[in-house]
């Protein structure tokens, strides 16, 4: 994009100033044959020297800003293109960097005023309706982002980076097939372009296209080694195939990956990743994802006892009185105190590579791994009474703030065919109790209409307590979710349903899983059905009542 700008911006050639004894000009055309062969720092001191002699010189002003924003300091440009501006208002390339720079700087809608303010200077200039869509696109208005990558593609079609953009927004919008188009064209358009194969990649792989997109992720890090975003997909899709050994060493990159920095604390001891032996030597270990990552990988804790080590273990308070019940003699830590002294660290995640976990024969499956105190046992038997029909524990939607929320979680109207299994008025059939937490205001309406299911949620103030419930349902229908993970570990019967494209843990093509032997996997035969997996859960639960009822006959 800036090289373009760099090619187009006067043509190369400097305005006209009058003459002194210095030339200007000739001083200006080396300082821009400087830039434009990408020597910055030799450039840089060239347009200084030009606007020694010419204060106002509009071009030098304007390209300081550019290289600013070349070298990616955003706030420093804007000085430089505001200077441009305030001697000649007119030009819209000065305005495209300007909003360029501010959006690199979260301020979005001053962003949008300055590349409108480039159009309105220039409407055929493609690449400033290109970075408006990408403002735009960030600002949740896909639509409008659309149309501004079609009118670039429209003014410029062989523009690679517009195609590619349109592709993303086209995705967001879920019209998948013409976003494929859209990459595939970039990348007709500009072969070596890693983010466009990386996009086509990432695509192919959530249409379980897995095969092509290994390929296309494959090429991307062919074209930019170390791409970071690039080596994460690439993981996934290969642990989600079931390929372990080389997969859980790619997953090593999300301590790459700036949204999951934070969780990686810079400890001065070193990370122990298996290499080393651990007999006599103390182990830091620590959450670093969700409560449900937390659940499904403790499970290797006390492997690292048996080889001798005394553990650290630093996890999310809710987990802490649960997971107490995991066989071991852990140290529990909190994130904030003053840490015993330790000779390795470890997040939780980098265990199944550290404990070479290599294939699915590898996986530690003894179950269960947790388990429920008498106290709180008790306390629920009594709570809920003699039973009186099977319980079905309900866990239809996850936090709201998960990235895969929306195709992970359902409504609670979408479970009426399940539901209608519950009989109220005999007091047979089938008992459901919410296992939810916490409810979405729609759905609070909706169950304030099905006195039928119990809820519990002022009453679950932490997953020791949620497990002990979980304990007294005989079985569990629940999203992906740490419910999901808490019932498995824990032995109980549990429906998973799962949207088309899986978490990478939960494999493909199969109704079991490896990680809960006592799990059954309902997965959607195509994106968004839910009625087909709520259809065969249904059937499923009716199944395990009737089992149930025979065996108690006998």
């Amino acid at each position: 994009m800036m090289k373009n700008l760099l090619k187009r911006w006067f043509g190369g050639n400097a305005p006209t100033v009058a003459a002194t004894a210095v030339d200007v000009p000739a001083l200006y055309q080396q300082a821009f044959a400087l830039h434009s062969s990408g020597r910055l720092d030799e450039a840089q001191q060239h347009y200084h020297a030009v606007l020694q002699h010419a204060p106002q010189h509009v071009a030098a002003l304007a390209m300081l800003g550019t290289i600013a924003l070349q070298r990616g300091d955003a706030a420093a440009a804007l000085p430089w293109i505001a200077q441009s501006l305030a001697v000649d208002d007119h030009q819209p390339e000065a305005y495209c960097n300007q909003g360029f720079a501010l959006a690199a700087l979260q301020r979005p809608e001053e962003a949008l005023q300055s590349y409108e303010r480039a159009i309105a200077l220039n409407p055929e200039f493609a690449e400033a309706h290109a970075n408006r869509g990408n403002v735009l696109r960030d600002r949740q208005r896909p639509e409008e982002a659309l149309q501004s990558y079609e009118r670039a593609i429209a003014l410029k079609p062989e523009f690679a980076m517009a195609h590619n953009s349109r592709g993303t927004v086209l995705k967001e919008l879920g019209e998948r097939d013409q976003a494929l188009a859209s990459y595939t064209q970039a990348i007709a358009l500009f072969p070596n372009y890693a983010e466009a194969h990386y996009n086509k990649a990432l695509l192919l792989h959530e249409s379980l296209q897995l095969e092509p997109a290994l390929a296309h992720y494959d090429q991307a890090l062919a074209l930019q080694a170390g791409y970071v975003d690039a080596v994460w997909s690439k993981a996934l899709l290969l642990i989600l195939h079931g390929h372990y050994e080389e997969g859980w060493k790619l997953y090593e990159v999300r301590r790459q990956r700036p949204e999951m920095q934070f969780n990686y604390p810079a400890y001065p001891q070193p990370l122990w990743l298996g290499d080393e032996p651990l007999a006599g030597k103390t182990i830091l270990v620590y959450a670093e994802q969700g409560l449900g990552d937390t659940i499904q990988f403790c499970r290797y804790l006390p492997l690292l006892e048996a080889q001798g080590a005394q553990v650290l273990l630093m996890v999310h308070p809710p987990l802490v009185p649960l997971l107490k019940t995991l066989q071991g003699h852990f140290r529990w830590v909190r994130s904030g105190d003053n840490l015993p002294p330790f000779d390795y660290h470890c997040p939780l995640l980098s265990l199944p590579l550290a404990l070479q976990t290599r294939s699915l024969a590898d996986i530690p499956v003894t179950i269960p791994y947790l388990a429920v105190d008498t106290v709180r046992r008790l306390r629920w038997q009594k709570r809920l009474g003699p039973r009186t029909a099977l319980r079905v524990g309900l866990v239809w939607s996850g936090a709201a703030g998960h990235l895969d929320d929306r195709n992970r979680s359902l409504a609670l109207t979408q479970l009426q065919p399940l539901l209608a299994l519950a009989d109220e008025n005999s007091g047979a059939g089938v008992e459901f109790h919410s296992l939810q937490k916490d409810l979405r205001e729609a759905d609070k309406v909706t169950l304030n209409t099905l006195s039928f299911i119990h809820q519990h949620s002022d009453q679950l103030h932490d997953f020791a307590e949620t497990a002990a419930l979980v304990e007294q349902m005989d079985v569990i229908v629940s999203v992906d979710t740490s419910v999901a993970h808490l019932a498995g570990a824990l032995g109980k019967p549990v429906c998973i349903v799962l949207p088309y494209f899986p978490d990478y843990r939960w494999l493909l093509h199969r109704s079991d899983s490896p990680w809960y032997p006592t799990a059954t996997l309902f997965r959607q035969p195509q994106r968004g059905d839910w009625n087909k997996v709520i259809d065969e859960v249904t059937h499923f639960i009716q199944q395990f009542k009737d089992n149930k009822d025979n065996k108690d006959k006998k």
